[in-house]
């Protein structure tokens, strides 16, 4: 090796401390390489040697050298310290047939530390990896006091790539014969130097650290305590849209909404108000759903009711003296639950037969069943004594639990909701059925039926009238038949009759389903499968809801009202609060905005490519195509809520309230599973829906944003069963990438916001230890392993899963480490994931060079670089991140709203707070259209 150390004139100027001399890496070295090889130092003050995706040639290199002096007075035991590591490695993974591309190269590239020409330390690019440490070697010199030494940082291609070794393995899906793939000789590496001391007899050398460290610690001390999430806001009080899809019925609607609140602005219920902008106070029931840590309100619940002319609600913070002008009533007694609306009673009680509905003190439906069959046997529903769930004003609810049974059989449990509404003639059904069985239980029929002391007559459906004997059915979502004819209407469908009007939510989307009357019958064929019965397995959920309306005049208005149903927004003020972190609204992402109209406005699910069916609706094929699922990949929930509160369009908030619903009834797994400790988990991608929990989809902040938006209280039990599980199993601590620590730790954080209880602050702690205890902290990153797998190490799009928690978890604790970690990520992303040449040209997919450097997750990414500005206040953070941005801004990469899109909210905060709204102030003046004169 001497031949490639001649020529060498350059003196490095070391450091000398005592027995140490640190030896820096920026003067006084010679960097020679033959081609392709590239060298530079980076920010870190590590020396990159690279090898692009290119076939090896032998003999091959890249060195980096310089002159050395050693001190007249060292005598003896001379060492040398130094860090090296690389991004590549083989060791604990051969070829199993999976869809891993892979080429193993061992005993090709070695790294190699030269004194005089000679070698005294190397390895071979594929060795192994140990999580969590920086690799240091510190080896004995064989020198003498005051000798000029030669000292060279070389990687050296022994053996081309092309040439096949023994222990060398290929694989890949597309081209299983090495000789047909002509990527196969492609060998991209990087290694790192940096950390050169010599000793002095036996002297410990200073483990070296990023620049960026002390830095990071620095700001920390200056700036901490960060204030609380969220933008200042007086302008109050607040006009707050009623979000509609259409007219709302003449009788008006009940609406429950959840308003978020900045942090400190009240403690006190009493001292929030809702008013109409012409009639003053307007009575609703409120309830608190979460606090900040100062424990003001940040959440508020509201119950009200609106009119058909109600378009806007005020949120005032003033003394709320309103009172109701009706009630609704509910009382218990000798295991019966009355509830009293205006004019309309509702009997609950217990057995098989369940409700009786008056009106004005006479019986309008006297008789209330479920039923369920399945493999042929008919289990009639058995309700168990009612309880007392709301207790009005503004909404009175009896809960009843029961049973499908048959002699010594059971089909599932089920829990069965009957609320009425002050102000308004409905009455809503909750069916909600459980398989907590230990069984796979397959359904042809999933039935309730109402009977009345007469026959049903003078029938009016969207399709015009009917008479009875009837039967409507939907056996697609695009086709449904009356009597057997196939009828065309496009409403979302009800029954009316007499005083009476039934209406079922999502009939058509969740399919096969049907309706009719005989005799003096109507009833509800939640599941209509008799020529194809459905499966659902143990753990599985599935709802229904469905109204029942007395003296309705426009049916059809209340069927779009309980098919979208109403709630309140105001875009801007729900992202100044912070209750849902760092937000803007999309104004300040105008090319987002325009992306979100052109692709999904006015889009159906089906266009979208999403399926339709009583356990499919609204789930997408994921990866391999069905019967695959995606269940919450990737966080789809948290992706529609977010674009929700920055856009205010109500498609929106349809989408997500039904996909967090999906979410609820497949995804959670509700009733133990037999052989497996999944109880209270989120299923991952794959499967029939029914794939086992997968750490990077443990994500509850969509379906926490329900919960809050919504009141579904169903989402905040779900919540607590996924935090649970997480937590009983360690979900987070250990896994074999960066984002199997992500999802549980993003899940800890979320619920710590929310609740700020002890026990998560330790295991919130936990996660960030865990990921110390994985990364390379001298580069800031995760060890590599693209040499072998596509999916390990240094992954942006990865990284940025866990950058969120990270962020939250330093902002509300203050723990410095999570801050060093999102900072070491940030900067390991600039320097090993961008193009060297190219600012903002980031594989944000995988560092893996068989992969394109795409823009596809730039709004994922870039918030990390802002985040670590924002932490460190490094202009080269900012001037990353807006490089990123501008790179999605001239890209043409669509945006997926239901994939990867929980950073978005985060970023367009960084957009307006840096003042970089305007695309045409950040991308430069030559890339403009120019104007014709």
């Amino acid at each position: 090796m001497s031949s490639v150390l001649l020529n060498i004139l350059l003196t490095v100027t070391p450091l000398l401390t005592g027995d140490t001399m640190t030896i820096p890496l920026q003067d006084g070295w010679t960097s020679t390489q033959t081609a392709p090889w590239q060298s530079r130092v980076d920010r870190r003050q590590l020396l990159a040697m690279r090898h692009p995706w290119v076939p090896s040639e032998e003999k091959g290199y890249a060195l980096y050298s310089t002159t050395l002096q050693i001190p007249d007075n060292w005598t003896e035991a001379i060492q040398l310290s130094f860090y090296c590591s690389d991004d590549y490695h083989t060791d604990d993974w051969r070829p199993d047939g999976s869809w891993l591309t892979a080429n193993g190269f061992i005993g090709h590239r070695f790294k190699r530390l030269l004194i005089n020409g000679d070698v005294v330390w190397q390895s071979d690019v594929a060795d192994p990896v140990i999580p969590g440490e920086s690799p240091r070697y510190t080896i004995p010199l064989d020198v003498k006091a005051g000798q000029s030494i030669q000292l060279g940082l070389l990687v050296y291609d022994s053996v081309s790539s092309t040439t096949v070794l023994p222990e060398d393995f290929h694989q890949s899906p597309q081209h299983p014969n090495r000789m047909d793939d002509p990527d196969a000789a492609k060998f991209f590496t990087t290694v790192y130097w940096g950390d050169l001391t010599l000793l002095h007899k036996g002297a410990t050398p200073n483990e070296k650290q990023r620049p960026i460290v002390n830095i990071v610690k620095k700001q920390h001390t200056e700036r901490w305590p960060h204030p609380s999430f969220g933008d200042n806001w007086d302008n109050y009080p607040v006009p707050l849209t009623l979000s509609t899809a259409a007219p709302l019925p003449k009788a008006g609607f009940p609406v429950r909404a959840g308003i978020p609140i900045p942090a400190g602005q009240s403690k006190d219920l009493d001292s929030i108000r809702l008013q109409t902008p012409r009639k003053g106070a307007l009575y609703s029931d409120k309830a608190i759903l979460s606090q900040w840590p100062d424990q003001s309100i940040r959440w508020v619940q509201f119950d009200f009711h609106a009119t058909s002319s109600t378009t806007q609600v005020d949120m005032a913070h003033s003394k709320d003296h309103a009172q109701p002008q009706h009630k609704s009533t509910i009382e218990s007694s000798e295991g019966l639950v009355a509830q009293r609306s205006g004019s309309l009673r509702y009997f609950t009680r217990q057995g098989t037969s369940s409700g009786l509905l008056q009106w004005q003190g006479k019986a309008i439906l006297d008789d209330f069943r479920i039923s369920l069959t399945t493999q042929g046997e008919h289990f009639e529903g058995i309700c168990a004594s009612p309880e007392i769930l709301d207790e009005g004003p503004m909404r009175s609810t009896a809960f009843q639990s029961g049973t499908f049974e048959l002699l010594d059989k059971q089909s599932g449990t089920f829990h069965l909701e009957s609320t009425l509404f002050a102000d308004t003639p409905y009455l809503r059904y909750q069916f909600r059925w459980f398989n907590d069985t230990d069984r796979p239980i397959t359904i042809e029929g999933l039935r309730m039926e109402w009977e009345q002391d007469a026959p049903i007559k003078d029938i009016t459906l969207p399709q015009g009238k009917s008479s009875a004997p009837f039967r409507l059915r939907q056996t697609t979502h695009n086709t449904h038949t009356l009597n057997g004819t196939e009828t065309n209407s496009t409403s979302p469908p009800y029954v009316q009759w007499d005083k009476l009007t039934l209406v079922p939510r999502h009939f058509r989307e969740r399919h096969p389903a049907a309706m009719g009357a005989e005799g003096n019958q109507l009833y509800l064929e939640w599941i209509s499968a008799w020529d194809e019965p459905i499966t659902f397995h143990p753990g599985e959920a599935v709802t229904f809801e469905c109204w029942l309306a007395v003296n309705c005049t426009d049916p059809d208005a209340l069927a779009q009202a309980v098919h979208q149903p109403p709630t309140l927004i105001h875009p801007e003020y729900f992202c100044a609060t912070g209750a849902l972190g760092p937000a803007a609204t999309i104004e300040t992402l105008p090319e987002l905005q325009a992306q979100l109209t052109q692709l999904y406005g006015n889009r159906s699910w089906e266009d979208m490519g999403h399926h339709y069916g009583v356990r499919h609706f609204p789930d997408a094929p994921h990866s391999g195509g069905l019967p695959n699922w995606k269940n919450n990949y990737y966080e789809r929930a948290l992706g529609l809520w977010s674009a929700w509160w920055m856009t205010g369009e109500r498609e929106w908030f349809d989408r997500a309230e039904t996909v967090s619903q999906h979410l609820l009834d497949r995804a959670i797994i509700h009733a133990p599973v037999p052989g497996q400790d999944w109880l209270g988990a989120l299923r991952g991608p794959g499967e029939n829906h029914i794939a086992p929990p997968w750490n990077p989809t443990l994500r509850i902040a969509g379906l926490d944003a329900y919960h809050k938006v919504t009141g579904n209280d169903m989402a905040a039990v779900a919540v607590e069963g996924v935090l649970d599980f997480i937590q009983r199993t360690r979900a987070g601590i250990g896994g074999s990438s960066v984002r199997q620590y992500a999802g549980p730790f993003d899940s800890i954080c979320t619920a710590y916001f929310d609740t700020g209880e002890i026990n998560l602050l330790a295991a919130g702690g936990q996660r960030v230890e865990a990921a110390l205890n994985e990364v390379d902290f001298r580069r800031g990153t995760w060890q590599d392993e693209h040499g072998s797998r596509v999916y390990r190490g240094n992954i942006p799009w990865m990284n940025a899963q866990i950058a969120r928690p990270l962020y939250w978890w330093y902002l509300m604790t203050g723990d410095p480490m999570a801050a060093q970690l999102l900072v070491g990520l940030a900067e390991s992303m600039a320097c090993e994931n961008m193009d060297w040449d190219t600012p903002g040209a980031l594989y944000g997919y995988s560092h893996n060079p068989r992969f394109p450097i795409t823009p596809s997750y730039d709004l994922l990414t870039a918030p990390v670089f802002f985040a670590a500005y924002e932490i460190t206040q490094d202009p080269f953070f900012l001037d990353t991140g807006r490089a990123v941005y501008i790179r999605w801004l001239e890209s043409d990469r669509p945006v997926a709203v239901m994939d990867t899109f929980w950073n978005t909210p985060w970023l367009s905060w960084y957009i307006k707070a840096y003042g970089l709204e305007n695309p045409a102030t950040l991308i430069p003046e030559e890339t403009h259209p120019q104007e014709e004169d």
